[in-house]
């Protein structure tokens, strides 16, 4: 009998392990799908996120190209000349085009571009017209190639890329100057390169720039380039033309540039849920086996659990509102911050934004590399950190752009710029002797803008910081411009270098 009663007793434990280690394998698969839809929905924030800064910077950026061929409207002169009237002498027309040459080289921009020039219907050019571009059509036809870029007949003007012989893609922009004439800007699509690059949070996420039709004019993945966006990578937007998602197949996000191009970052699931699975799978095996004999063991396994889990979250959250190489505010959580406090300035307050641009950037990468130029922005993020300590919100806004924001209830523009130029000045005298002594000549451009205008949009404080920052750069670099505007307007209060 006690046999008999033994066995019962083995067997009534055994079930009951079985069903205790059945209904923990239950609640915790459960608990990792919700875990794995938590993250995998902050993994897509995170990912939305750095697509709207990838757009914002490359609308900028296109802005630029299109404020650059905007010059070419300052003389009425050159708009009204064209090659093909005959009402012009042969000298006057060698006047001119001299005139217009003279002026492209002199606006200094222009050796950005690989093009960057007017068409004339003849076919003939004037300006910065490169020898690959002429040699495309040797047997005419020029003029009638960049008309067909127009796509926009409202402001007459375009986009458009085509691959040459030599491999590179080009990105042209076009606007009509006149009846007879177009401006035309190209530059190499690797131009783009330092805005398609992400944080190692993000490893294996491609990000492309694609046209109307998803042809990638430019990628991450150097030999996506000329294809088309996949369909699995779209699958997760199901047909929206702007937002982001995610199945099991793949992560998406989309945005949409002003001129009709879009931004896409995309990643396989399997890529970006690698170590949540392979975690999960461990912490499944472990729990199982410690449930079976003891339940005390399973309540603090599944606490273990649950804190790396949530942490994980939190720490994806936290993450999302940061640049990951400086640690600073991104560009859409600076942009926030700084809406907030100018919407709490009293109306006799002031409001200041500080644009930063490290000088040559570019030129930096290309001479000691790209982690020598990742060390210049941290330090420059450290020095902006540590000096500009009355700053309201920092933030890194762009490849090699910093901005600030200060909010003062009261006191005369004069007091506030030097409160401003005292701790701007301190700060970058600072990042330079670090970097000197790091035997590297890097130097900062500055533009500041303050305001006390009531219910001034912040949009506009940034632009007119942003137009503070192109003088600074326009004068030299390594300076500091101050636009000042109150009840009176707009004015160039103060510009000045670092010695």
């Amino acid at each position: 009998m006690n046999k008999r009663l033994r066995q019962m007793e083995i067997r009534t434990i055994v079930v009951s392990v079985i069903i205790i280690m059945a209904m923990t394998a239950s609640f915790l698969l459960l608990f990792v799908k919700r875990t794995n839809r938590s993250i995998s929905r902050n993994m897509t924030s995170m990912m939305a996120a750095n697509s709207q800064q990838l757009k914002s910077n490359m609308d900028n950026y296109l802005d630029q190209v299109e404020n650059y061929a905007r010059l070419m409207f300052g003389n009425e002169e050159f708009i009204r000349f064209t090659t093909t009237n005959p009402s012009i002498s042969a000298y006057d027309r060698t006047r001119i085009k001299g005139e217009i040459g003279d002026y492209i080289e002199g606006l200094g921009f222009s050796i950005n571009f690989s093009d960057f020039g007017i068409v004339y219907s003849d076919d003939d050019s004037v300006g910065r017209i490169s020898q690959t571009t002429s040699g495309l059509f040797s047997n005419g036809g020029m003029y009638d190639y960049f008309s067909s870029i127009i796509s926009d007949h409202v402001e007459e003007n375009g986009w458009a890329c085509r691959n040459d012989e030599d491999n590179f893609g080009r990105l042209i922009y076009v606007k009509r100057l006149n009846e007879n004439a177009i401006i035309v800007a190209s530059f190499y699509s690797r131009e783009l390169e330092d805005f398609f690059q992400f944080p190692d949070r993000m490893k294996g996420v491609t990000a492309s720039l694609t046209d109307e039709d998803n042809t990638i004019l430019f990628s991450s993945d150097k030999f996506a380039t000329g294809t088309s966006l996949s369909a699995n990578a779209l699958s997760p937007l199901e047909g929206n033309m702007n937002g982001a998602g995610y199945n099991k197949t793949y992560f998406t996000s989309a945005d949409t540039l002003k001129n009709g191009w879009k931004v896409y970052c995309y990643a396989p699931a399997d890529v970006l849920m690698s170590d949540s699975k392979a975690e999960n799978v461990r912490l499944l095996v472990l729990t199982v086996s410690l449930t079976g004999g003891f339940l005390v063991a399973f309540v603090i396994l599944l606490r273990f659990v649950t804190e790396p889990m949530n942490g994980m979250v939190d720490s994806l959250e936290e993450k999302a509102d940061t640049d990951g190489l400086t640690g600073l505010f991104n560009k859409a959580t600076f942009e926030k911050k700084a809406a907030e406090t100018i919407g709490k300035i009293p109306e006799n307050g002031w409001f200041v934004v500080i644009m930063i641009d490290v000088d040559h950037f570019k030129g930096i990468n290309d001479k000691y590399g790209h982690a020598m130029g990742d060390v210049i922005l941290q330090e420059n993020a450290r020095a902006m950190s540590e000096y500009i300590q009355n700053a309201a919100a920092i933030g890194r806004v762009g490849g090699d752009e910093f901005a600030a924001c200060y909010a003062f209830s009261l006191g005369r523009p004069e007091e506030i710029q030097k409160i401003v130029a005292m701790e701007v000045n301190r700060y970058r005298a600072v990042f330079h002797n670090r970097v000197r002594d790091k035997k590297i000549e890097a130097s900062t451009s500055v533009g500041i803008m303050i305001s006390q205008v009531p219910g001034e949009d912040f949009d506009q404080c940034y632009l007119n910081a942003d137009r503070a920052l192109y003088e600074s750069k326009r004068n030299g670099r390594n300076r500091v411009t101050w636009f000042v505007e109150d009840r009176d307007g707009l004015h160039t209060v103060d510009e000045g270098g670092l010695a």
